[in-house]
């Protein structure tokens, strides 16, 4: 994959930058802060997006909170356009276009996963080098990346998942800890079968302890009913005394419901206006009538408010329009373009001839001061003699001095016709005028949208205008109908009213129950008669029972019915109990069918446990002897890569499962923290590089440095250089960001094809 170019639309604090690339080497120089960083980074984010919310807010753009832009590369020989916007956590736009048909493609894909074949682990760790990272290596993440990708041809295919999904199976059986699990389930239930078969043949004991239960219950239960009717003969005595109490209620209730009545009928006079009062729905239309007048009221302030706003912010609109109509009676921006570029032309042309015809005057006058002063011999003598000479010179000079002059006089005149020009477009400069027709189109539709967006805001305005007008109508006709002089307060007002009628109404409907209920509690039909009849009810009750027998009665008739409930719910206890006992008793050969059933169905599901764990531990040596595979085929890559970075002074490394880096010396095996700062950088280069050879499938990533190369001497980084630039020789793209001079000189020097791009 080749990167062509860069457009920075807005990316952390980078806005409409464009950087372009070459295939091969290529250097990107440029002081501290002048974004080399955030340009490589910018690169990952193309292919990759962000990796987290630290990166998210670390190249987000202050003012909008988002990260957009595009990347134009080439792969395979076609050209694409990678488009990729965030706005924020899991909502990235992306975008894959073909230049050559112009359509988009690869829907759906990510970028990296269609032009390098690897997630950002790997590529971070092998073909992007940062700054001051030492070139190291996370050997967790990459060696399980390198396992899943030699393993399954995919990177997404984990073998730690396959061996895990082996062990939910296993456990989903049986756990480790014979504590759950399908089998551990199947145990417990047989185990409960039998246990079971032991309760069925208590139950049995217990269903004829219970029928003797229920026969000592019985009886109990007939003495009490017999004490119970005893006691209901003596409340009927109290229920004569309780009745003259009851009918006097009844009368204060009637009473309050005639007072009741008689302040509601006040209320309606006072609240009517010829025949009319205001109820529910004409307080919910006065209600709504008002929210809308202030809805329509405020909604117009804020269109005045953003009609102000938008005209002060496009104040240099009128200007733009001023400019395109002097163009256009100038002859339009092609004619005037054209007209400009033929003025210039004419200048350069007058002040080429009038150069020369000044020197055909010099030379002339030279010739006459020589003719005069020089003896010429034979055949030339005549041009000695006299004024001959000197005249024609003279003459011949005085030609070619007026047309120089005529040439510099076309030249002013040509000038003096831009300025009329510059005066007519009244703009103060050529390079005004050139940056107004570079942007006329632009101008042009900003014009039409502007008028456009006036347009719209007056026509909305007006509406409001004419909703507010009717609102204001429909508040005077709700008013008038109920006699009021102004609209103000009216809702308020009516949901008063209703809700007084309302509290007199239910106030009047809450005595009226109380009072019918009484009535229907007493028996009483005709509720006049019964009140004009009070007081020849006889009070006889009240005089033969004192309070204590009163309290007496009452306690043995709950006493009673309490003890009758008591024995009625024992009894019912029983009969249930009896019940559920004959429904629970299960034959005996039923559960011994079904524990033989779940004996064998234990069986079969062991055997597939001891199967899964067997695939398991499979997989998981298959796995082991893998990567105890890859790594001589990286230490050979990275031992060959090394010994050429290093002239020879190292030519092999020793690469661990987990990408430790060693060396030998003396014989012996050394971890590269031996190393010096310069080498270990190299030996870390060498073994990306060997990465990038192995899990790549072929394609060639651009290498990326952003200032990886500080800790290495000249000759060393020389090295490197060389051997970067012979991968730039076989298609591998080289970006190289450095603020350091002598990384430029050494590149140009070791490769005539560097391309350089400041910053």
């Amino acid at each position: 994959m080749i990167i062509r170019s860069l457009h920075m639309t807005d990316f952390s604090g980078a806005k409409g930058r464009d950087v372009s690339f070459r295939p091969g080497f290529n250097v990107v120089s440029g002081p501290n802060e002048s974004g080399k960083t955030t340009v490589a980074s910018f690169i990952k984010f193309m292919l990759y997006g962000f990796a987290d919310k630290a990166e998210r807010t670390r190249y987000f753009s202050w003012g909008s909170l988002s990260a957009s832009g595009s990347m134009t590369v080439e792969d395979g020989g076609r050209s694409y356009r990678i488009e990729r916007e965030c706005l924020g956590p899991g909502r990235d736009k992306i975008r894959i276009i073909d230049l050559e048909t112009g359509a988009p493609c690869f829907d759906g894909r990510d970028p990296a996963e269609v032009f390098l074949g690897v997630p950002a682990e790997i590529f971070s760790h092998t073909a992007f080098i940062g700054q001051a990272a030492g070139g190291s290596v996370d050997g967790e993440a990459v060696s399980a990346a390198i396992e899943n990708i030699l393993f399954s041809g995919d990177e997404a295919t984990n073998t730690e998942r396959a061996v895990k999904k082996l062990d939910e199976a296993r456990v989903l059986l049986y756990h480790k800890s014979r504590k759950g699990g399908r089998i551990f389930d199947l145990t417990e239930e047989r185990d409960a079968l039998s246990l079971r078969l032991e309760s069925s043949r208590r139950a049995n004991e217990t269903l004829v302890e219970r029928e003797g239960a229920v026969g000592e219950t019985r009886a109990q239960l007939e003495t009490n009913k017999a004490r119970l009717a005893d006691a209901e003969n003596g409340l009927e005595r109290l229920d004569a005394a309780a009745r003259r109490k009851s009918l006097t209620r009844l009368k204060e209730l009637s009473d309050k419901v005639d007072e009741l009545t008689a302040e509601y009928d006040d209320r309606c006079r006072r609240d009517e206006y010829r025949g009319f009062m205001p109820d529910a729905a004409y307080a919910a239309e006065a209600e709504w009538a008002e929210r809308d007048l202030v809805r329509v009221s405020e909604a117009l302030d804020e269109a005045n408010e953003e009609y102000s706003a938008y005209m002060v912010r496009c104040g240099d609109v009128e200007s733009l329009r001023s400019f395109n109509d002097r163009l256009e009676n100038a002859g339009g921006g092609e004619e005037v373009s054209g007209r400009l570029d033929a003025l210039h032309a004419r200048m350069s042309r007058c002040k080429g001839l009038s150069a020369f015809f000044f020197c055909l005057t010099a030379l002339c006058a030279a010739f006459a001061v020589c003719a005069y002063f020089i003896k010429f011999p034979e055949p030339f003598a005549f041009l000695s003699d006299g004024l001959l000479p000197v005249l024609i010179g003279g003459a011949a000079g005085l030609i070619f001095l007026l047309c120089g002059i005529g040439a510099v006089v076309s030249r002013s005149r040509a000038r003096l016709e831009i300025n009329e020009l510059l005066c007519d477009l009244d703009v103060d400069s050529e390079n005004e005028l050139e940056n107004r027709l570079a942007t006329l189109n632009f101008d042009e539709t900003r014009l039409r949208i502007h008028d456009s967006r006036v347009t719209e805001y007056e026509n909305r305005i007006r509406d409001l205008q004419t909703k507010k007008a009717d609102a204001e109508n429909e508040g005077v006709r709700l008013a008038e109908t109920w006699g009021r002089l102004s609209f103000e307060g009216v809702a308020a007002d009516a949901a008063e009213s209703i809700e007084a009628r309302a509290e007199l109404q239910r106030e009047t409907d809450k005595y009226a129950l109380a009072r019918d209920t009484l009535a229907g509690e007493l028996g009483i039909t005709d509720l006049s008669s019964a009140l004009a009849a009070l007081v020849a009810v006889p009070d006889d009750a009240s005089e033969e029972i004192t309070p204590e027998a009163e309290d007496r009665i009452k306690r043995e008739y709950d006493f009673y019915r309490k003890q009758n409930d008591a024995l009625n719910e024992k009894l019912h206890a029983l009969e249930k109990d009896l019940a559920v006992l004959n429904a629970t008793v299960e034959p005996a050969y039923e559960l011994s069918a079904k524990v033989a059933a779940l004996d064998e169905e234990i069986a079969g599901l062991t055997r597939k446990h001891d199967a899964l764990v067997l695939a398991r531990d499979e997989l998981e040596a298959a796995a082991d002897d893998l990567r105890n595979s890859v790594s001589p085929r990286l230490a050979a890559t990275a031992g060959e890569l090394i010994g050429s970075m290093t002239g020879g002074k190292y030519d092999s490394l020793g690469v661990g499962r987990s990408l430790e880096l060693a060396y030998e010396r003396d014989e012996q095996s050394h971890g590269v923290e031996y190393m010096s700062a310069g080498t270990r950088d190299v030996a870390y280069l060498a073994l990306r590089f060997a990465l990038i050879d192995l899990l790549y499938g072929g394609k060639n990533p651009p290498l990326i440095f952003d200032e990886s190369f500080s800790r290495l001497d000249d000759e060393r980084f020389r090295r490197v250089v060389g051997v970067v630039s012979q991968m730039a020789s076989r298609g591998v793209q080289t970006l190289l960001f450095t603020s350091q001079s002598r990384d430029s000189a050494i590149a140009a020097e070791c490769d005539e094809n560097v391309n350089t791009v400041t910053l």
